[in-house]
């Protein structure tokens, strides 16, 4: 079994493609968690406070936010990943097919989230 990627399993000090690959991995898991603590963690080794000057938020909530137990809003996501030189962005999920079903009620495709470096 590979070893989650998560904030505990990254370098001291990562850059940021490690940061980019730590979140992809907590993505594709649907680990909010991990999400939340890995952002939290590099926004911190970045600077709270200026990230907090970026982003218009308070530095206290973006501690609260961004921890395991945070609940950030989506925008205070959106926010900080710009403030670190990231961006979510979306595609397709690979696994699923292109073809819609006929029926009108049937449920949308998934479609994979990821992070990327601005």
């Amino acid at each position: 079994m590979a070893a989650e990627a998560g904030p505990a399993s990254l370098p001291q000090g990562p850059s940021l493609d490690d940061v980019v690959k730590a979140l992809n991995d907590a993505l594709a898991r649907a680990d909010t968690s991990a999400i939340k603590e890995t952002l939290g963690q590099f926004a911190r080794d970045r600077g709270m406070s200026q990230v907090a000057r970026e982003t218009g938020l308070a530095r206290e909530s973006l501690y609260r936010s961004l921890d395991s137990k945070g609940n950030p809003e989506f925008t205070t996501i959106l926010k900080v990943l710009s403030s670190v030189g990231l961006r979510l962005e979306v595609k397709p999920d690979e696994g699923k097919t292109e073809t819609q079903p006929a029926e009108s009620d049937a449920e949308p495709q998934r479609a994979r989230t990821g992070v990327a470096a601005r």
